[in-house]
């Protein structure tokens, strides 16, 4: 096999860069939506996931017995949301309330609010959903030891 050329692996090079700008930029913005979802979405018109204005429904993100945390969703976006979570460890969605739980859980559906809102926003949301699913899942791992 031969090599690309010089000028070929340039741009490639370049065509890189200007990727990892563009992602890192994206996640800074999905960053930015999701520490104001965290606060409970202040002031929010419409569902956070898909942005319609419809009516909303005010969706426990860490699920009704493991935090208080509620942002309004479309009743669509909030029912998909309500089946994922049945779908987390169960062991963690049926234990006793405790700090740990409600921590890890807290963080899991912020990552599924995120893997959500990629649908309509892309990669930004999704690159900050892997990056919390991988910090839920080290956290998880963490707590069964």
């Amino acid at each position: 096999m031969s090599r690309p050329s010089r000028n070929l692996t340039a741009l490639f090079a370049k065509a890189s860069k200007e990727a990892r700008r563009r992602l890192d930029e994206e996640v800074g913005e999905a960053t930015a939506w999701l520490e104001w979802s965290a606060r409970g979405a202040p002031g929010a018109k419409g569902c956070v996931v898909c942005g319609s204005l419809g009516e909303t429904e005010l969706n426990h993100v860490a699920g009704r017995r493991h935090g208080d945390l509620v942002v309004p969703m479309c009743v669509s976006c909030h029912r998909r949301f309500t089946a994922r979570q049945l779908g987390y460890h169960p062991c963690r969605v049926d234990e006793l309330r405790s700090p740990a739980s409600d921590a890890a859980l807290l963080l899991r559906g912020l990552a599924q609010l995120c893997e959500d809102r990629s649908r309509w926003h892309g990669g930004g949301h999704a690159e900050l959903a892997e990056r919390l699913v991988a910090a839920y899942a080290a956290g998880s791992k963490e707590t069964e030891s």
